[in-house]
């Protein structure tokens, strides 16, 4: 089977399209509060992320070291 070509700008489009959607829970925590949003978050997705193949999987990969990098700049013992 022929492998088709990454399509940038339209994949950029989609991204655009979907936006609305995704950015509620796009969280780039900068306060306790939104911190505490993100984790529910990660929480929901990890409850149907079963495989690393999930087509969900980065986005909880990237939420996840979203909650990381906060983690370490307000609580570096956690």
């Amino acid at each position: 089977m022929a492998q088709t070509q990454f399509d940038a700008q339209a994949a950029v489009q989609d991204a655009v399209d979907a936006w609305d959607h995704v950015a509620p829970i796009f969280i780039v925590p900068t306060n306790d509060e939104e911190f505490d949003r993100l984790r529910e978050v990660i929480t929901q997705l990890a409850l149907r992320v079963t495989s690393e193949n999930h087509p969900l999987a980065n986005l909880l990969h990237v939420l996840g070291n979203l909650a990381y990098e906060y983690e370490q700049a307000h609580d570096p013992d956690a």
